[in-house]
């Protein structure tokens, strides 16, 4: 029971210690009840803030904030984490508290590692989940192999300064700091010096991780930097489980840093490039997933509202993933990549749909929600075929259904969308295109998930030339 209770205060504490505080600071929070809005530069990233005082809150000044980021030059070093809302709470002129709105946020993200849920992470990376996921890593082999330590405590400089580290022991003798990048471990090595006498710094980041190992980037004596690895390999474990957190750190290095990161790709590009076939037709096709799915589900136990219970690893949809597809089909496409990017989201959103419905699990604001989303990529499929979109050709069947056909990366893909109202039919055959499109290519909501990260990725290559 006490061992649970600690690791709660330690993941409670994790999650405090990563809001944005960067950003609060340059904002300067005002406690005049006053709503403000503006735009922020820091490392060369532009963010929007909207801060509005929470009048529901009783026995404390709470404002909510929401943060954008608004023009993004430098991806490594964005400040917002997936979700951009927070609470903060002030003390008369001074800030007292501030936490974030997304509760479970948190949690999932440490469930996407844990599952080894890749995709999503890079899907959603930020500076966030990069310090989140290397302090998580860390405390964790702390946790286990130093438990005499106290996790994430603050301790007093000899110039009266609090300092932040990632453990301490009772005596304040012995500390250990964190820093993402070697560069910054320097710096603070530098910094902190003789700050008492035993003081570890671990960094995560080096172009050449792999071949990091035991090398120390600085020893005064009392003061040491080292890698992650070295750190790691220090620790009393077994063979098999220093390999497991091995290939975990070298894999979120280079997932987050794009270091080696074509066995990801490759992964999630065999599925994009080679769907299964179930038939021919899209009845078939059908038909035959559903007694595939039926004949899995007889030999797995069921869990309630578990909808991936027995999926492979490219049909399950993450919450994160399905938020993050929701915000691009908010957006109307241009560009080849772009218009890909939106189909393919759109493609997750309608996977979602069914699966939801398959297990029943869709509540009354849910229902709604899903029922915008669809009307929004009707929206602009329209417009898509009103501007005649050279990149993309459309057509109506006979289900009635929007068929859409665009080729990427010299492989072709037919996309379809059923669902639409009687007046947006109308609309779409108004501009022209065919009403005689047949179906032709592959059921693609199967592999709807590895077909997203595909997209995010091409796209993501697209903008680094």
């Amino acid at each position: 029971m006490d061992g649970h209770a600690n690791r709660k205060t330690m993941m409670e504490k994790l999650e405090r210690s990563l809001v944005p505080y960067e950003l609060f600071e340059a904002i300067g929070l005002k406690n005049d009840k006053q709503p403000v809005s503006g735009d922020i530069v820091i490392n060369g990233n532009t963010y929007h803030y909207d801060i509005a005082y929470d009048y529901q809150c009783i026995g404390h000044d709470v404002y909510d904030a929401v943060l954008s980021v608004k023009q993004l030059d430098d991806k490594w070093h964005n400040l917002l984490m997936g979700y951009n809302k927070f609470k903060v709470v002030m003390d008369h002129h001074r800030v007292k508290t501030i936490y974030s709105d997304h509760e479970d946020f948190f949690r999932q993200v440490i469930d996407m590692f844990e599952c080894d849920d890749y995709g999503a992470l890079y899907a959603n990376r930020s500076a966030y989940i990069n310090n989140l996921l290397a302090r998580y890593i860390l405390l964790r082999l702390l946790e286990a192999y130093r438990p005499e330590l106290q996790l994430l405590a603050t301790v007093k400089s000899d110039e009266g300064e609090n300092v932040n580290v990632l453990a301490a022991d009772s005596n304040r003798n012995e500390l250990f700091m964190y820093a993402f990048s070697k560069r910054e471990a320097l710096e603070l090595a530098k910094h902190h010096d003789g700050i008492c006498k035993n003081l570890t710094i671990v960094y995560f980041f080096n172009q050449d991780f792999e071949k990091d190992g035991n090398t120390i980037g600085y020893d005064s004596g009392c003061t040491h930097v080292a890698s992650a690895r070295s750190f790691m390999l220090s620790m009393p474990m077994g063979a098999i489980e220093k390999r497991i957190v091995e290939k975990r750190m070298l894999t979120l290095v280079s997932l987050l840093y794009n270091d080696h990161l074509d066995w990801h790709f490759e992964r999630i590009e065999r599925v994009a490039i080679n769907p299964p076939l179930y038939g021919k037709s899209i009845k078939e096709q059908k038909k035959t997933l559903k007694a595939a799915k039926g004949k899995s589900s007889k030999n797995t136990k069921k869990i309630k509202n578990n909808v991936h219970q027995g999926m492979p690893w490219y049909q399950r949809i993450p919450r994160t993933l399905l938020e993050d597809a929701l915000n691009v089909i908010s957006d109307q496409p241009k560009k080849l990549m772009d218009i890909f990017h939106f189909l393919c989201a759109a493609n997750m959103v309608n996977a979602y749909v069914n699966q939801c419905k398959q297990h029943g699990l869709f509540g009354q604001k849910q229902v709604m929600r899903m029922y915008q989303a669809k009307q929004q990529i009707f929206k602009c499929l329209l417009q898509l075929a009103e501007d005649r979109n050279p990149n993309v050709r459309i057509a109506v069947s006979r289900l009635p259904a929007v068929l859409v056909n665009i080729r990427i990366e010299k492989h072709d893909y037919q996309i379809s969308f059923r669902g639409m109202t009687k007046e947006m039919l109308d609309s779409f055959c108004k501009t022209g295109i065919s009403q005689k499109g047949c179906f032709e290519g592959y059921y693609l909501q199967p592999i709807a998930t590895a077909l997203y990260m595909y997209s995010y990725m091409l796209k993501w290559k697209d903008l680094k030339k």
